[in-house]
């Protein structure tokens, strides 16, 4: 590469990982060597640095005043001579955003919510990216996301980074969720209760679905659902029927 100071504005070098930068006595790149230290040494590599570095515009000077400056789009540096000079450009470490941890906050027989704990380095989170079982990544502004339409008892991989306001992307963070079995409603007494299908009463009575205080208890030799004194008549090892209605008439204390 030639680097010609005639002209008042000159590309220096590009961004891309197809081209390299000529070592000349015009140029000394220099790299901070943490986060944070304010402490460079000067850059051995033959390639432009990636995203784990951002231009510094305070340091970087030209021995004969020339001007350079950081192109955002095109991701290069100009120049600005009118002189033959000899300049200095710092990249300083930059912060990466970094997705620290997924975590599924509820989960049914369809659909899958997950809430992203995220940090933003030397920017700010403006985008969260979802994907799950390898597709296509969703943005969104949200720090929480829901899957939907999913299948029942079947396993999901999602996958989730983050992007910053300076255009730098994260860690990509995985995690592993299963939807729940497949969930039946009926009625007893005028209230909707739910059960995973196949479910028996004597599951659903020891389950979490038993919103209603219902028991087992032994009445004429047989097992079977109640609630305060009342029977429900429901034989405790039978299967729960989805959309139907139970009532509870029978006096429990007669068993």
């Amino acid at each position: 590469m030639v680097i010609n100071f005639g002209d008042s504005e000159r590309t220096i070098f590009e961004n891309s990982i197809n081209d390299y930068i000529i070592k000349t006595n015009a140029l000394t790149m220099m790299y901070e060597t943490e986060v944070g230290s304010g402490e460079y040494q000067i850059s051995n590599d033959n390639s432009w640095p990636g995203d784990e570095y951002i231009f510094n515009e305070t340091l970087s000077k030209c021995e004969n005043a020339s001007k350079l400056i950081w192109d955002n789009d095109a991701k290069k540096v100009l120049l600005q001579a009118n002189t033959s000079d000899k300049c200095y450009v710092y990249f300083d470490k930059y912060n990466m955003p970094y997705v620290n941890n997924v975590e599924a906050t509820e989960v049914t027989s369809d659909s899958i919510t997950v809430n992203v704990t995220a940090s933003g380095g030397d920017g700010s989170i403006v985008s969260y990216h979802y994907s799950i079982n390898g597709g296509e990544y969703i943005s969104s502004p949200n720090n929480i996301y829901t899957f939907e339409n999913l299948e029942a008892e079947t396993s999901y991989d999602i996958s989730v980074f983050v992007t910053d306001s300076n255009g730098r992307k994260s860690n990509f963070y995985n995690v592993n969720s299963v939807t729940s079995k497949g969930l039946i409603s009926f009625t007893i007494e005028d209230e909707i209760y739910y059960a995973e299908d196949g479910m028996t009463w004597r599951e659903w009575v020891s389950s979490d679905y038993n919103t209603g205080g219902y028991r087992i208890i032994l009445c004429g030799g047989r097992e079977i659902v109640a609630v305060t004194r009342y029977l429900c008549g429901m034989v405790a090892d039978t299967l729960i029927g989805n959309n139907y209605g139970y009532d509870c008439s029978g006096d429990a204390t007669a068993c």
